[in-house]
Formats: structure tokens, sequence, C-alpha cells
């Protein structure tokens, strides 16, 4: 099974649209050869503040409207959480020591797969998105760590076979 979600994503976003004028990144890459971890750890947020709404309504909006705006708006207040999950998986697999370009690998990895299942994901539902998201989180983790440590498996589902 190889990892084909670089063509699904943008076949399941059409439709979708992503504007953000009147935004602008609140910490930018100073220089894109030598990333520090502030940058990384901000670089969902979004200046001036997004409106204040419910995680969950982010989504929710996102999906009615098909309008990736708020899942940047999303993406703004969820990364203090993001940025804790990543640095426990880190940390609780013995990778102690990891540069900001790892871990903004990891980040994307995760926000790949949150778009991956935002289309799929029921408004109506009384389910939290994150709840819903959560396997996939997971998965693009252990993805990421496969391809960073152990880069001769063609897919998630060998690894864990192996594993």
């Amino acid at each position: 099974m190889e990892d084909n979600r670089n063509k699904l994503i943008p076949a399941q976003l059409a439709g979708y649209t992503w504007e953000l004028s009147g935004y602008a990144s609140k910490v930018p890459f100073a220089n894109e050869d030598s990333l520090t971890m502030r940058e990384v750890r901000n670089v969902f947020q979004l200046d001036p503040e997004p409106p204040q709404m419910e995680l969950n309504d982010y989504i929710r909006e996102a999906v009615r409207h098909k309008d990736l705006a708020y899942f940047s708006f999303f993406l703004h207040h969820f990364e203090k959480r993001l940025n804790s999950v990543i640095y426990r998986f880190l940390t609780h697999n013995g990778i102690d020591r990891y540069d900001p370009t790892r871990f903004l690998d990891y980040k994307l990895e995760v926000l790949q797969m949150l778009l991956y299942c935002l289309p799929k994901f029921d408004p109506a539902q009384e389910t939290e998105f994150l709840k819903y998201a959560k396997h996939y989180i997971q998965d693009g983790l252990l993805f990421c760590r496969m391809m960073g440590e152990v880069g001769s498996f063609a897919s998630l589902a060998e690894y864990r076979r192996v594993r």
C-alpha cells in the first residue's frame, strides 16, 4: 500500500477556497536555511487575531462553507496543543534530540492528516473534530517517524506490520 495522500487531498478539497487576505504570519521565517524553534512553534499564528470561536465551530464552518480560512483559524488556536502533542510524541518515543526542521516536519505531517480527514467530517454530528481526527493524527506522526527513521518501508501499513 502506497501513501497517496498527495493525490487524494487536492481531489477531496476541490471546491474549497483558502483566502486569507488581511492576515499575515505573526512570526514569519527570518531565514529558511536556519529555522528557530520560535518560528516553528508559531508557524500557524496569524496577525491580526482571528475571530474567537470554539475549535469545533471553526471546522464546522470550514466544511459547511468549503472555506479553509476557518481551518487556518482553527490551526491558529489549536497550535499550542499541537506543539504539546508533537513534543510528547517525540520524547515518548525516545527522540530527545530534535531540531526545528524535524519538529516542523512532524507538524506538517499532522496538518496533512487533518486536511485529509476534514472533508469527510460531518458538521452535523456531535463528535468533536479532534476526536474524529485522532487516529489520523497518530497515523501521521507514526508515518513521519517511519519516513525519518526507517525510510525503507513503502507505507504506514507495512511499517506497522513489521513493527
